[in-house]
C-alpha cells in the first residue's frame, strides 16, 4: 500500500502470534479512517500488537491496545472490523494522532489470561502525533463514513464498560449510531449543548445523549478512554434518512468548539442510500455565535418567564418552524409556539427558531421571573 511503512520484527513463532494478517487490516483500517476525514496511519508496527497479545493486561503498557475473541475468524472489511459493535475500542482505533499501528492473531488461546478462545484478534496503535497547537476536530461515523451509518448496533460484551452504559443504556439493548468525536488540542473535554435533527420531517431526534470522561468518572469508570473525547448516544434511527446534528464542547483551559455535522443511514437491506451529506465543520464557539448574532435576522416577540421552577418562553412561528430553548445544557424544541422546560433560574435564555434542522433566528431573551 502506498504511502505505508511496514517496521520490521521479529519473526514469531508457530504458536505465537500470527502478524501475516497486518497489511491487510490496516489496509482497510486506513480506508476507514480516510472515509471520516481522519489521518491513515503511516507506519505497521506489528510489535504494537505481538508483544502483548493475547493478554491485553500484560505490562508494560506502552500503547493503546484493542482485544476481541471469537468463535469465528475476526476479519476486516472495507465496512467492518471486529470491533464494529464496540465504540469504546473504536475510540482507540480511529485516534486522529496515533500514527503506527499493529496486528496480530492467535487461536485456541487465553483470552486475556482467561478460558480458552478459538479467535483472537489483537491490535496495538502508537507513535502518536503531538496535540495541535489550536482546538480541531475530527468524528468517526460508521467503517463506510457519514454516507453509510447503520441504523442501529446491539454492543455486547464490550469491557471495562461502553458508552450506552454511562446514560443507563444495558449492552444487549439496541441503540442508535454512535458518533465518536475527537476534540483535539482542548485538554479534557466537556459536551455543553447537542442535537440531532431528521431531515425528512424537521423533528428533533428525542433521548440523544452525549457522554464524555466526567460521566465515565461519576459512574466510577476510568475516564481516560474519553479524555478528549464525546460519544453520541440515539435511539435506532430510520433507515435511508439524513441526519443533521450540533455540539458544542468545552475544554478544561478554557477553549470551546461548535461542531455541526451529517450523516445518513443505511437503507434496510443495508446498501446505501446514495446521497452525499455535508461535511463536517467545527469552529471556535465565540467566533460561530459572534457570526451568528451578525448575520441571523431577529426572532420576532420572543418572550420568557419563570415560575416554580418552569420557564415559559413563546415566539411567533411560520408553517415548517420549530422553537428551541436551551436550558442549562438541555435543549428543548417544539413545533408550538410555547415551550415549558423545567430548570433553575436564568436571568437571560437564547431561544432558536429551526427549519429543517438549521437555525434560522435567534435572540437573547430576558426572563421575567414571576
Amino acid at each position: 500500500m502506498a504511502g505505508l511503512a511496514v517496521l520490521p520484527t521479529a519473526a514469531a513463532a508457530s504458536s505465537g502470534p500470527d502478524t501475516s494478517g497486518a497489511t491487510t487490516a490496516i489496509g482497510y483500517l486506513n480506508q476507514q479512517r480516510e472515509a471520516n476525514g481522519i489521518p491513515a496511519f503511516t507506519t505497521i508496527d506489528n510489535s504494537l500488537a505481538s508483544s502483548w497479545c493475547p493478554d491485553e493486561s500484560q505490562e508494560p503498557v506502552t500503547e493503546n491496545r484493542v482485544l476481541a475473541g471469537s468463535s469465528e475468524p475476526l476479519t476486516f472489511t472495507a465496512g467492518s472490523s471486529p470491533w464494529t459493535a464496540a465504540p469504546l475500542h473504536q475510540v482507540l482505533m480511529y485516534d486522529p494522532l496515533a500514527r503506527s499501528a499493529g496486528w496480530a492473531t492467535m487461536t485456541d488461546a487465553s483470552f486475556d489470561g482467561e478460558g480458552t478462545m478459538p479467535y483472537i484478534a489483537c491490535m496495538g496503535f502508537g507513535d502518536e502525533a503531538p496535540d495541535p497547537s489550536q482546538p480541531t476536530a475530527y468524528t468517526f461515523y460508521s467503517e463506510l463514513g457519514p454516507d453509510a451509518v447503520q441504523p442501529s448496533i446491539d454492543v455486547q460484551g464490550e469491557g471495562p464498560y461502553s458508552p450506552e452504559q454511562l446514560v443507563g443504556i444495558s449492552q444487549g439493548t439496541p441503540t442508535g449510531p454512535q458518533p465518536i468525536f475527537y476534540l483535539l488540542g482542548m485538554g479534557r473535554v466537556r459536551a455543553v449543548s447537542w442535537s440531532l435533527t431528521d431531515t425528512a420531517t424537521g423533528a428533533a431526534v428525542p433521548d440523544v445523549s452525549i457522554v464524555t470522561s466526567y460521566q465515565a468518572q461519576a459512574a466510577g469508570d476510568d475516564p481516560d478512554y474519553l479524555w478528549n473525547n464525546g460519544v453520541m448516544i440515539t435511539p435506532v434511527l430510520t433507515p435511508a434518512t439524513v441526519y443533521d446534528g450540533e455540539a458544542e464542547f468545552t475544554g478544561d483551559g478554557g477553549s470551546c468548539l461548535e461542531e455541526t455535522f451529517a450523516f445518513a443511514t443505511l437503507q434496510s437491506d443495508g446498501s446505501p442510500a446514495g446521497v452525499d451529506v455535508a461535511p463536517m465543520h467545527a469552529s471556535s464557539c465565540s467566533t460561530s455565535k459572534r457570526t451568528a448574532l451578525a448575520t441571523a435576522p431577529r426572532l420576532p416577540r420572543a418572550r420568557a418567564r419563570w415560575r416554580r421552577g418552569v420557564f415559559v418562553v413563546k415566539a411567533r412561528l411560520r408553517r415548517g418552524e420549530r422553537l428551541s430553548v436551551v436550558v442549562h445544557d438541555r435543549r428543548v424544541s417544539s413545533r408550538r409556539r410555547v415551550v415549558r422546560v423545567h430548570g433553575r433560574y436564568a436571568r437571560r435564555l437564547v431561544v432558536w427558531v429551526t427549519r429543517s434542522g438549521r437555525s434560522s433566528a435567534h435572540e437573547v431573551v430576558r426572563v421575567r421571573r414571576r
